[in-house]
């Protein structure tokens, strides 16, 4: 089991790795730390099936739970850039005033400073990345990949997956894989600009 276990350590990193170069953009040291944790066991599962060959439903079951943690690091990412938006003032799109933002139909709790911490949880990884979009803190190909990767977490719930007759392949852990460096870059060039 040691063998195993080392063979799927050696690819995944560190958290202390993680924190340092892809999360030290992020100011909440308690986040920046669980976002780290939670890519290290994304990262140690991919070893895993790789150091155990899986292959058909028990590789599903492997990217399944990928996926679910790639998409949630996007969320995360998308809502700490938000916070930090709206705590510096930086919000100068329009779709933050929107409960569904491209519909633009009905307006929502305006996002300030003293509410953020309170309002900004409430609000859905959708609205995260249309907003995110909005304010350029990724660019129009990213707001689909993200979008489609919070279409491919949502397909955990059965009923979902029942309906779309969806499976979990190894081409979407990659792409989701491919999601989370990009929008790990695009929120550190943000944060860059936006100190």
């Amino acid at each position: 089991m040691e063998v195993v276990r080392g063979f799927a350590r050696r690819d995944a990193g560190t958290v202390a790795g993680f924190e340092k170069l892809e999360f030290a953009h992020v100011g909440d040291p308690a986040l920046r730390t669980t976002l780290a944790a939670t890519l290290y066991g994304a990262r140690w599962i991919y070893g895993l099936s790789k150091a155990t060959l899986v292959d058909g439903m028990e590789r599903s079951a492997h990217i399944r739970t990928q996926l679910i943690d790639y998409a949630a690091i996007v969320e995360a990412l998308l809502g700490e850039s938000l916070r930090h938006a709206v705590i510096k003032g930086y919000l100068q799109g329009q779709a933050h005033r929107f409960k569904d933002p491209p519909k633009n139909a009905q307006t929502t709790a305006l996002l300030t400073p003293t509410n953020v911490d309170d309002v900004l949880p409430k609000r859905s990884f959708y609205w995260y990345i249309a907003v995110a979009s909005d304010e350029a803190i990724i660019d129009d190909d990213l707001r689909r990949d993200a979008q489609w990767l919070r279409g491919t977490r949502n397909a955990v719930h059965l009923f979902e997956k029942a309906k779309t007759g969806g499976d979990y392949y190894l081409r979407s852990s990659r792409r989701a894989w491919r999601v989370v460096n990009q929008t790990v870059a695009a929120t550190k060039a943000w944060r860059i600009t936006h100190p």
